[in-house]
Formats: C-alpha cells, structure tokens, sequence
C-alpha cells in the first residue's frame, strides 16, 4: 500500500475502533431522518436493481454539480455500449480518458461522475468518490484519488470483516429494510457510513465561507458536533482540512452555533 493509502486506512481503522451495535443502530435511525434519505430508493432502483438509467436524474440524485446536459444526453443514447465496456475492461483511468476527460465527451474532467457510474455498475469493485469523503481524506479531485480510496477501502475490509458484518447484523433489522443489506457491497456499507458522517449541519449560519488569496475557507459542523475547517483552492482541490476542537451538540440552535462559529472565523487562517 501507499502512503497515503495506509493513511486512510488508518483513519477509518481510528474511526469504526469503539463501534458497537448500539452505535451503529442509532446512526441509522439519524440516517432515516435525514434529508438525503430519499436516495436510497434511487440507489437501490440503479445499482440494486439494474434499471435502465435517466441520466438527467442521475446527476441530480448523486449531487453533480455542472455537468452538462449535452454530456447526460450522450451517455443516455450510449448507455448499452458504455455500460458493457465498464463491465467487460473495470478499467476506470482508460474510462475516464475517453469518456469524461476535459476535451473528449465533455468541457470539463468529471471525476466525480465517473466514479459515481462505475459504482453504480461494478459496486463492489469501485467507490463512489463524493465530495464529503473525499474531504474527509484530504484526497484531490482526480481519477488517482479513485483509486487509493478504493485500495484503501479494500484493504480495510479486508482485515476487518467483524466491523463490516456488526453493520450489517444491524441493518438485518426490520426497521432498516430499506437499505436492503443483503445486496450491499461492502465497499457501499462502508462508503455509506463515512458519507453520511461527514453531514453537515445545514444552515446560513453554521456554514460560513470566505475568500482569501484565491483559496476559499469554510466552518461547518459535521454531524458529530465538531467543527471543521476546510480550505479549498480555485481548482476545488483540498489545501487543508482540520477540527477545531471545538464541539457543540448537534442539535444546537443555528443562532448559537452561527455565534460559536464565527468566534472561531475570526482566529482561522489557511495554514
């Protein structure tokens, strides 16, 4: 493994390392009342049961900001053929080159995109690279970034079948039928989890932004209560990511946690 992979790795290891039944059980029950919820009938309609994709709502459902209705239109009308070249080569980097490489299909590097489809047809092979935990990981925004999260998530179930199983026992639950488990990859039970962790609270006054020498600084409190920095250049790649240390409940009121944040704005720099 890399580096970088290790380090990953490591990170989620620290994470899921107090994880019990309990946990896990109430972060579902958050998971169900969340917004982004709805998802997870798309999820199961495309990469559970195989239907025929609209891209159009494709890119809605996976959150893919700017993508051209030109680009959704091609991979639509070409769906048959796209779709039997990823299952027959499962080679994302020639993929990507080809298809959603700046100057090819599209006018813009779809990274996210491509990640999102290979998921969507090989769930067990690939993870969907989202913008939360791609941050999470201090990954940049490219096809190599796929690719170590991918090693990284492999290796980590690999040697830690008992976590992945533990969820899954917990999602067998009646009340979590939704999410249909027994047709989960593992590389989506454990995408799953780090995603909707990294939530944030949502609000004009817990979600501040600022620009500084081209990079863009932001405070948000992800769903654990802490808050984090984020700094991020004109590329959108990461330049920092880290916790204050400081912690609010999660319920906390979008007037005291603005207040709270914007004490910690006034100290924040991007170093």
């Amino acid at each position: 493994m890399s580096k970088l992979e290790q380090e990953i790795k490591n990170s989620i290891e620290k994470y899921f390392k107090d994880l019990n039944e309990k946990k896990i059980e109430r972060f579902f029950d958050d998971f169900k009342k969340d917004k982004s919820f709805p998802f997870i009938s798309f999820y199961n309609r495309t990469v559970l049961n195989k239907e025929i994709i609209s891209f159009g709502e494709f890119r809605y459902q996976w959150a893919i900001q700017g993508i051209a209705r030109e680009v959704c239109d091609y991979f639509e009308k070409n769906q048959k053929k796209l779709f039997n070249e990823i299952k027959r080569k499962k080679d994302i980097e020639k993929f990507y080159n080809k298809y959603c490489k700046k100057g090819t299909v599209t006018e813009r590097n779809e990274i996210s995109f491509c990640s999102k489809l290979f998921h969507t047809y090989l769930p067990n092979e690939y993870p969907p690279m989202d913008s939360r935990v791609r941050e999470k990981f201090r990954l940049r925004l490219d096809i190599a970034s796929v690719l170590i999260l991918k090693k990284a998530y492999k290796s980590y179930i690999k040697d830690n079948k008992d976590k992945i199983n533990l969820i899954r026992k917990v999602l067998s639950k009646k009340k979590f039928s939704e999410f249909k488990v027994s047709k989960l990859s593992n590389i989506r039970i454990l995408d799953m989890f780090l995603w909707f962790d990294n939530v944030e609270k949502v609000g004009k006054k817990s979600d501040i932004k600022k620009d500084y020498k081209s990079k863009l600084i932001r405070l948000y409190q992800m769903k654990n209560g802490q808050i984090a920095i984020r700094v991020t250049d004109s590329n959108h790649n990461i330049v920092s990511h880290r916790i204050t240390g400081k912690i609010l409940p999660p319920s906390t009121s979008d007037e005291k946690l603005g207040k709270e944040i914007r004490k910690l704005f006034k100290k924040c720099s991007i170093n």
